[in-house]
């Protein structure tokens, strides 16, 4: 018996119970935890760590002990059973392979039956299985043996165990939570009167201008030009039908599953949505906003080190942005670099990608952070590596992500449905992007490659 299996039998039921009591939580207003149920939180959660090391430790322990050579007892005589043959031949496919794992550990060296079969001698010693031992065909059809494939043979007498935790992928995470700007709604409409200033060549307060003048020199009136930013709450919903059967028998664990898959599908949907939505019902995603600056790439169907370059020109307070990009974009930004001719050298190599050096944090890319995710385009498609500086977009959320279950929609089939939804709403300010004072090249919080 492994050591490390009353330690894994601890750890799965301490993952139960946290799943169940997560479960419970969502029907608790607001879906917190009670005080003594988050103090059992915590102290069922501190003991995962612990476990995870006794885990490996006790997994060590028994790797060493299978490492270790057989020691023979004091006194004892050796029986070594080739000798059993006289043809010095293994007898059985279990002799063989055993006598291949010891033949790295024997003080006296490998058994002398393996030698007719070494192939190389070179960094080690390999071995050749003999034709007699081959799986395939000592299974062959019409054999008389009671075997695990065959299973009106005995197969049908093996036991299965089902693990108690739940494999899945997990989505990639919203960089762009605890950037964007949150906008309380208590309607669901909510307007925002704001400035408009995205003219600069004249103003850069909505038509505010100050002018020097001598004494007693009118230097003329001015009025400022307002507007209104409106944003119209909408619902994200998805459900599930499922039989009461299957909720009588293990409801805790099905909702915990299911409740997590939504959770997984809505945080995804958000993300995709600030990046590529197409608004009206959806967020307004920053690839076809209205005021996106839209960079031509140098080169098509790649990015080359100069495209970066001109989107991080282009982009409104730089120095609050992120990178996202697809998968598919990295290899070419760790090739990216930017040639400077001189007279010294025909080029001077600016390398502009710069790994992380901590597991968990991201790469930079000019000096600010890169986050990968799939919702980016493919390579070469616009918005393959969207810039932006997610403070200008504006996020209000009218009903937060909910669930209820319903006994009535299929009330005859005996299935209940569970439904998760959400009121929100989401998009970037900015009506249009900025003319600068001093430039014809606008600027945007959100740049993208064409």
């Amino acid at each position: 018996m492994k050591r490390s299996a009353k330690f894994l039998r601890e750890r799965a039921e301490i993952m139960q119970r946290l799943e169940a009591m997560s479960a419970a939580a969502e029907d608790r207003p607001g879906g917190r935890l009670s005080v003594e149920q988050q103090q059992e939180w915590d102290r069922l959660k501190a003991r995962i760590p612990t476990l995870d090391a006794q885990i490996r430790e006790a997994d060590e322990l028994d790797d060493i002990e299978r490492a270790q050579p057989a020691r023979p007892i004091a006194g004892a005589r050796v029986h070594e059973r080739r000798d059993d043959d006289a043809r010095r031949v293994f007898t059985s496919a279990g002799a063989f392979l055993t006598a291949v794992v010891e033949a790295s550990t024997k003080p006296d060296g490998p058994d002398e039956r393996l030698r007719s079969l070494a192939v190389s001698d070179k960094g080690g010693v390999a071995f050749q299985v003999p034709t007699a031992f081959h799986p395939g065909i000592r299974a062959a059809v019409g054999s008389d043996e009671h075997s695990l494939s065959q299973l009106g043979y005995g197969g049908a007498l093996a036991p299965s165990v089902q693990l108690p935790q739940f494999l899945t992928v997990q989505p990639e995470p919203d960089p762009t939570i605890g950037r964007v700007t949150p906008v309380p709604m208590l309607a669901n409409q909510v307007k925002i009167p704001a400035r408009t200033d995205k003219d600069h060549s004249t103003s850069v307060s909505g038509g505010i201008t100050m002018s020097r003048v001598s004494e007693l020199e009118d230097p003329g009136s001015v009025r400022m030009q307002t507007e209104k930013i409106i944003l119209t709450a909408s619902t994200l919903a998805g459900y599930a039908f499922v039989s009461w059967e299957l909720l009588q028998d293990s409801r805790p664990a099905f909702e915990a599953v299911i409740g997590q898959a939504f959770r997984d599908a809505y945080g995804f949907t958000k993300l995709r949505e600030k990046v590529r939505g197409i608004g009206g019902d959806e967020y307004q995603g920053v690839i076809g906003a209205d005021c996106t600056v839209s960079v031509t790439r140098t080169t098509a169907g790649t990015v080359k080190g100069r495209d970066l370059a001109n989107m991080s020109a282009r982009c409104w307070g730089y120095e609050n942005s992120i990178w996202i990009a697809n998968h598919d974009v990295k290899p070419k930004l760790i090739e990216a670099h930017i040639g400077v001719p001189s007279e010294a050298t025909p080029t001077n190599i600016l390398a502009i990608y710069q790994s992380s050096l901590q597991p968990g944090m991201p790469d930079m890319l000019l000096g600010q952070p890169i986050y990968y995710r799939e919702v980016a385009s493919t390579l070469g498609a616009s918005g393959d590596i969207v810039l932006g500086n997610w403070s200008q977009y504006l996020e209000g959320v009218l009903m937060p992500l909910e669930g209820k279950e319903s006994l009535h929609v299929r009330f005859l089939n005996r299935e209940s449905t569970i439904m998760f939804w959400e009121r929100s709403c989401g998009a970037p300010w900015w009506r249009s992007a900025l003319t600068p004072n001093q430039s014809s090249d606008t600027l945007s919080p959100f740049v993208v490659l064409s």
